[in-house]
């Protein structure tokens, strides 16, 4: 992996000089005090004794690699055709732990993948999905969801876990355990190394090629020593290129009482991380960021745009992590300096700029209104599982379309309609669908040109930077 280090602003280390306080001896005054402390002595020996030997891994981080795996009960699984309870039930078997949640997409986008290892391997391994959120929002997941290809999600899955989470904890997901046949902890790693290739060198006892993890607190500056201190007045940059499988895929934010002074993007693109500093960087423009806003005039989007290989991942070596934190004092100017500290480590120049492009105005047709609404809860599912616009405001259905990535054009709100309004709309977001029912309601989409706050990305080479 290729790492570029880079350190902007000043860091202020602040040494803290702890004295270590004298230790006093402690006498013991009388037999009672002995018998006491013997009598701790024993019950803490039989507590040793009764309590599993793994639970005193637990205490000291968790398991490792080359520890034995411990026979636990798993507890709830959905999806549980192969019936299983507790490990000894795939005795023999090479078993991979997949702890996911319902709102990772990095673990949404693998399933299709791991299904398809499942079935080419068949019952020489057991894929196993683990996941600590409860029965009801897995229910709810399986019943709505689907994949890429709109097909229902069927894999089965440990719900409301704890135990295994204990044995293995982690601060993002996907989070692979490889548990080997005699239940030994053969590999910790990200998703990236479960690969057939990988999987037959397991099972023929061949040397693997794992991108293992280590343990990184993602909740402090990352990879942060804690040699020095940092206080509210001290600057952190970090850029790294390449996939960290230490690090979870997202955004993290660093905050100092109510106040966000720091972000962290780990393990995403270029193109990801540009798009999470335009969003805040178009509110405080009091406007709204969508994908359709996005103009990409480089020689080679592909540096931008990632590729797909064949098992449908993307290519990791065009991940990023970067973070940057700022004295508590130039908080407001956070995602200005973000998105230059960008600009500084790449080859690219990303900036907000207005745009006179061809776009989407959404006008009414006549002055009859029927769009009112008739008042109650808001409601907002639009383009969703159960769609409904409910006493809501419509920019917040223009928002919602221009989300949609069918919707190439800006959709720009021209009504000029002040209230809140009622509106059922299907789920389909195709140009003729949405047409046709936007005129029960008087409105119509008209193509025009406007000037727009656009993000723009291009080669540093051809840009007039100042």
């Amino acid at each position: 992996m290729k790492l570029k280090h880079s350190f902007s602003g000043q860091l202020l280390p602040i040494l803290k000089q702890n004295k270590t306080p004298d230790l006093r001896r402690i006498k013991d005054e009388n037999n009672e005090q002995k018998y006491f402390a013997f009598a701790l002595l024993l019950l803490w020996l039989l507590i040793y004794l009764i309590t599993p030997a793994k639970a005193h891994a637990q205490a000291q981080g968790g398991l490792k690699v080359g520890d034995q795996m411990p026979n636990v009960s798993f507890g709830q699984i959905v999806n549980n055709r192969a019936g299983i309870k507790q490990l000894s039930d795939l005795k023999g078997k090479l078993v991979i732990l997949d702890f996911w949640n319902t709102y990772c997409g990095s673990c949404l986008a693998a399933m299709h993948w791991m299904d398809s290892i499942q079935a080419k391997f068949g019952n020489r391994i057991h894929m196993l999905e683990v996941t600590d959120q409860g029965l009801p929002a897995i229910k709810s997941f399986f019943k709505l969801r689907t994949d890429s290809r709109g097909k229902k999600y069927v894999f089965n899955t440990v719900v409301g876990d704890k135990t295994l989470t204990k044995l293995f904890p982690h601060y993002g997901v996907p989070h692979i355990v490889w548990i080997g046949p005699d239940r030994k902890i053969i590999a910790i790693t990200d998703l990236e190394s479960v690969t057939e290739d990988n999987i037959n060198r397991v099972l023929n006892h061949q040397s693997t090629n794992f991108g293992l993890k280590s343990t990184v607190d993602e909740t402090k500056p990352l990879y942060y020593s804690g040699n020095i201190t940092l206080d509210s007045t001290s600057s952190y940059s970090l850029f790294l290129k390449g996939h960290n499988p230490s690090l979870s895929s997202g955004t993290k934010l660093r905050w100092h009482n109510d106040v966000v002074y720091g972000k962290a993007f780990t393990n995403l693109y270029l193109l990801d991380i540009y798009e999470a500093i335009a969003y805040p960087l178009f509110t405080e423009k009091h406007d709204v960021f969508s994908q359709n806003r996005l103009m990409v005039e480089v020689g080679d989007s592909s540096r931008i745009i990632p590729k797909t290989r064949l098992n449908g991942f993307l290519e990791i070596e065009q991940e990023f992590t970067f973070e940057l934190d700022l004295p508590v004092k130039d908080t407001d100017s956070l995602n200005t300096y973000l998105l230059s500290d960008l600009n500084r480590n790449t080859d690219f120049y990303c900036r907000v700029e207005k745009r006179n492009v061809k776009c989407l105005l959404l006008v009414r047709t006549d002055s009859v209104d029927r769009l009112k609404s008739a008042g109650g809860v808001p409601i907002n599912t639009l383009f969703n599982f159960n769609p409904r616009f409910v006493n809501c405001p419509l920019r917040l259905m223009v928002n919602a379309l221009n989300e949609e990535k069918s919707m190439k054009l800006p959709v720009v709100d021209a009504t000029g309609y002040a209230g809140n309004v009622d509106l059922q709309l299907s789920k389909a977001t195709d140009l003729q669908t949405i047409s046709a029912e936007f005129n029960r309601y008087g409105l119509k989409l008209v193509p025009a040109f406007r000037e727009l706050n656009m993000l723009v990305i291009s080669d540093k080479k051809n840009s007039a930077i100042r």
